[in-house]
């Protein structure tokens, strides 16, 4: 990203990545690549120089960027320790991770784990149950939450279990 915003003063390092990126496309022999919305310049500067070096087409699919469980405007990334939940995480890495994770009461900005219950959860469930209340959509559980009507505690017990019901299956396939 440094490279399209500052292409004067670009470090090598910064001209290659986006080679690197788009280089993984031929050595996983793929053709559909799942990124952040933060990754899409990277990879559209690499598309353009991949056709002239014979790296084939994909199809890119650009998530929204959830913040980092640590909270502070900071991105979820598996280069920052702890600030993310990996789909190979054990039940009790989910647990410790969620529990440590940014949540203050009524915060509904920049909260990682309203946005991981927001893109992850309520996509994949028809209802959520948290302690004893139940939701049906995202901003009815938004909207108690920033009335501080729900505890962290207990929206962080509820989707460290949802993300263990989403992430199990796919742990057992890798085994």
């Amino acid at each position: 990203q440094q490279v399209a915003r500052d292409i004067d003063n670009a470090k090598v390092s910064q001209v290659i990545y986006p080679l690197m990126q788009i280089e993984d496309v031929k050595s996983l022999r793929t053709n559909f690549v799942v990124a952040g919305t933060d990754q899409r310049k990277i990879y559209m500067l690499g598309m353009d120089i991949g056709k002239e070096v014979g790296i084939p087409e994909a199809v890119y699919l650009y998530t929204p960027i959830i913040p980092g469980l640590r909270g502070l405007g900071v991105k979820m990334s598996s280069s920052v320790s702890n600030s993310f939940i990996s789909i190979r995480d054990k039940k009790e890495d989910i647990v410790r991770k969620i529990n440590k994770a940014y949540c203050r009461i009524g915060d509904v900005e920049n909260n990682p784990v309203l946005s991981i219950m927001k893109l992850i959860v309520f996509p994949m469930f028809d209802k959520i149950e948290v302690g004893e209340i139940s939701f049906e959509d995202y901003r009815s559980l938004e909207k108690e939450f920033e009335a501080g009507k729900l505890h962290p505690v207990d929206l962080k017990n509820a989707i460290a279990e949802y993300l263990e019901k989403i992430i199990s299956p796919i742990r057992k396939s890798w085994k």
